[in-house]
């Protein structure tokens, strides 16, 4: 059977941890409240890597190899950045993003050769979204990290799934337009599925979500592309390539306007 680590019960860890146990023995990392699902349960703070030592022991002990690796971890902020003070900022980004790095190069040699990483993203990491600036500038270095581990770690296949919103513990409100945890588990269980059609040496990018939020992100990203346009300004007077490329695509997104 195969091997699966979720790390981070709190959010759509736990949820997902259920539908994947059907075809992986689950390992599962908690922070405070162990799940009541069947898993290899361990209590980790990602942060402190002191906890880490029972978990590194029992691998190295009974010679486990994962074939996935799921980081769910993760906390929540929204407080302005001007009333935000290094040490929060860093908090927020230790936790989304630098503790898993420590983690991961903890866990390499446990790893399969053409494992599964799989990053629980955000639409505020490829989009702007305002009143949680500190939460979407980690999930931006997030997925800028992500992209790279791809790169770095071209035997393996890196997921960055981009969540819209989802109600789980980690939302300090419940949205009502929100997709529920249980739906976006089942997504993202079917779309690691197909291991298949997953790239090595590429990010595999996938959108789980209602919808509507991917409406926002890929008008603000358009937007992006406008503004870059329309104030194009190269060193080098004889390349126009950059712009050509601009122009062409901008070109296709009016003739599907107009048709």
């Amino acid at each position: 059977m195969k091997n699966a680590l979720i790390i981070g019960s709190g959010g759509i860890g736990s949820t997902l941890a259920e539908f994947l146990s059907i075809d992986y023995r689950i390992f599962l990392t908690y922070r405070k409240k162990q799940p009541k699902i069947e898993s290899y349960a361990y209590q980790i703070d990602l942060t402190d890597k002191s906890t880490w030592k029972h978990l590194l022991e029992d691998l190295e002990t009974y010679e486990i190899k994962f074939d996935l690796v799921v980081n769910s971890s993760g906390i929540y902020h929204d407080d302005p950045l001007l009333q935000t003070d290094s040490n929060e900022f860093f908090q927020v980004l230790n936790v989304n993003l630098l503790a898993f790095n420590d983690f991961l190069a903890e866990i390499i040699p446990f790893l399969k050769k053409n494992a599964i990483i799989l990053l629980m993203g955000s639409d505020a990491g490829i989009s702007f979204q305002p009143n949680h600036a500190v939460y979407s500038i980690s999930k931006w270095a997030q997925f800028s990290y992500a992209e790279n581990l791809a790169y770095e770690m071209a035997d393996k296949k890196i997921i960055y799934a981009v969540l819209g919103n989802v109600n789980t513990k980690l939302t300090p409100i419940s949205m009502p337009t929100a997709a529920e945890a249980k739906t976006i588990a089942k997504l993202l269980k079917e779309y690691i599925s197909h291991e298949d059609k997953l790239k090595n040496n590429k990010l595999n990018l996938a959108f789980f979500g209602t919808g509507e939020e991917l409406d926002y992100t890929v008008t603000d990203l358009l937007e992006k592309i406008v503004e870059i346009s329309n104030n194009f300004h190269s060193t080098n007077e004889t390349k126009h390539s950059t712009k050509d490329i601009l122009n062409f695509f901008m070109n296709l997104l009016k003739k599907e306007n107009h048709s």
